[in-house]
């Protein structure tokens, strides 16, 4: 029996997906016309705001240890 190939996305169209969804106002079933798996997009999502999250608590420590730096 054949194996099916697994799909593979570019960076730039993961994103593009994420974004119709994050900050475009879309479903992820609108977005998964675009031949995507329900779950897969829901994983890239997932990624996209822990991702996001990071950012934003690194960016927070960060200013916290430029405020309390003696050096300052």
């Amino acid at each position: 029996m054949k194996r099916i190939p697994r799909q593979f996305y570019t960076l730039e169209f993961k994103e593009e997906a994420v974004s119709l969804v994050v900050d475009g106002g879309l479903t992820v079933a609108e977005v998964g016309r675009l031949s995507i798996s329900h779950q897969t997009l829901r994983n890239w999502i997932k990624k996209h705001r822990s991702t996001e999250l990071a950012k934003e608590i690194l960016k927070n420590v960060s200013s916290k240890v430029k405020l309390t730096h003696p050096g300052n």
